[in-house]
């Protein structure tokens, strides 16, 4: 079986990028940046967020990796006075599952299913961050 994953799939997309920055997600030291270098194109290329990168562009959008994603994430998370805690597998349609649930017991808080990890993610991060849980 051959990975067809992109080094685009394991980062937030532009959109997704600037919904986050919008809801007030730090992005300033991040890993990887968008880089337009034509003013009306918007023709983005990921780069690696190294000094003098965007010195010379016309949009720089900073944006996050899986791991940057993960790492941002609580393991856990207070909810009507019980822990959620955070949950990740691979089904068997080949989707990724990520929701928070409580200890020993079915139930669950949000769950989202996507094909890329980093929708998944970039789903919970939203919904943590729009329910003031992070």
């Amino acid at each position: 079986m051959s990975n067809k994953l992109k080094i685009e799939d394991t980062c937030l997309t532009v959109e997704q990028s600037k919904e986050l920055q919008s809801l007030g997600i730090e992005m300033k030291d991040t890993l990887m940046v968008f880089c337009d270098y034509y003013d009306q194109v918007h023709d983005y290329e990921l780069c690696i967020n190294s000094k003098g990168v965007t010195d010379y562009v016309y949009e720089a959008v900073p944006t996050l990796t899986n791991t940057e994603m993960l790492e941002m994430l609580p393991f856990n998370y207070a909810y009507n006075e019980n822990y959620m805690y955070l949950y990740m597998r691979h089904n068997d349609e080949g989707v990724i599952e990520m929701y928070y649930k409580r200890w020993l017991n079915d139930t669950e808080g949000p769950h989202f299913c996507n094909i890329l990890l980093r929708d998944s993610l970039f789903e919970m991060i939203k919904y943590l961050k729009t329910n003031k849980l992070m």
